[in-house]
């Protein structure tokens, strides 16, 4: 269906939260249209046939995150079910940033993310198919001599606490071999840091991998399948309510990205994913 980039966007709202800022005015004066697309992998299919009537844990939402949560789960030996309220990866799942990385990051996110590396690096063997990530290292200049500063003593202090056996490997660099990590820039760069084991996923591969990795394993995917509720009795969860029917579990994983926020609103539950 042909759509105009005009109609998109005064039916959105989004000319009232932008307006004055003028940016807008070129969009509103160019006709668009949505153009399916397809990633380079390939759709994975839903699984077919009736809900389970039960599963240990379910999980709401079929993009990276529920993807690998359900392939976590079943290695400690649960029965996984997965809802997913349109196609497998998607949205966000299909197109995100595809970053892994470590630096500058705050004591909160660093360990998940330099954890995660290691698990990434391990993981095309795992499943026994190219997922797409790569380590390639990323430089990053600094972008004063305060920031560099806070570069060293974020370096310093990271060095002398990891949290795990696996080792740091994030330095500065400089001189030749920072000219050949930026071979071919223009700038005359002088100092930068060099996140050496950092790596990166094409979003167009990755979750499409796992999910037929995780079908592989028994972990049935229901599409088109979106979440509706919760049931509990006596304070515990019984049942996740959902458009195909309920299916009964005491545990579930709500991965629904964006759309979390208003699932959980209906249990009266705020999940502040703006800053996210």
């Amino acid at each position: 269906m042909a759509i105009t980039r005009r109609k998109f966007l005064i039916g959105g709202g989004v000319v009232a939260v932008a307006a004055g800022a003028g940016i807008l005015t070129p969009m509103l004066t160019r006709e668009g249209r949505f153009v399916p697309g397809k990633p380079r992998h390939g759709f994975v299919a839903g699984t077919e046939g009736p809900l389970p009537q039960q599963a240990d844990v379910v999980v709401i939402g079929a993009g990276i995150l529920g993807i690998m949560t359900a392939i976590e789960l079943v290695g400690r030996g649960l029965d996984v079910v997965i809802v997913e309220k349109g196609n497998i990866a998607g949205e966000q799942s299909s197109r995100f940033y595809g970053q892994v990385i470590t630096y500058k990051m705050p004591n909160e996110t660093f360990l998940l993310h330099h954890l995660g590396k290691q698990r990434w690096r391990e993981m095309n063997a795992k499943v026994g198919a190219d997922t797409s990530y790569r380590t390639q290292g990323r430089v990053e200049v600094p972008f004063d001599e305060e920031d560099l500063v806070n570069v060293r003593e974020w370096i310093d202090t990271r060095s002398k606490n990891v949290g795990s056996d696996i080792p740091f490997k994030t330095r500065i660099i400089e001189g030749a071999e920072l000219n050949q990590r930026l071979n071919g820039a223009r700038s005359k760069w002088t100092i930068a840091g060099f996140e050496e084991d950092s790596g990166s996923l094409d979003a167009e591969i990755a979750t499409f991998v796992m999910a037929d990795y995780a079908k592989k394993l028994g972990i049935k995917i229901y599409t088109n399948c979106a979440a509706r509720g919760l049931e509990t009795q006596a304070g515990v969860i019984s049942d996740v309510v959902t458009e195909k029917g309920p299916i009964k579990t005491s545990r579930v994983v709500v991965a629904g990205g964006v759309w979390s926020r208003l699932f959980m609103q209906n249990l009266g539950v705020d999940v502040p994913t703006l800053p996210a």
